[in-house]
């Protein structure tokens, strides 16, 4: 397997930190809408909801938005 070599970002400014979380939240939610529809990608959101958190909660939904456009259920 080839090394992939990178630079990553190191501002742990609050603002930075923010923007991570905010560009983690939409590559997970873009990654999940990969899922085919007959691999219930909806599991995810019910998933989280059941977690009990209330950041998971608001990921589900934001993933549930992507999922809900990209398989034009909107």
């Amino acid at each position: 397997m080839p090394i992939l070599e990178t630079t990553l970002n190191s501002d742990s400014s609050n603002e930075g930190l923010a923007a991570d979380v905010r560009a983690l939240k939409i590559a997970v939610a873009l990654l999940v809408t990969r899922i085919p529809l007959e691999h219930k990608p909806y599991a995810v959101c019910d998933a989280l909801n059941n977690s009990g958190e209330s950041s998971a909660s608001e990921l589900a939904d934001l993933i549930k938005q992507f999922l809900d456009k990209a398989h034009n259920r909107t």
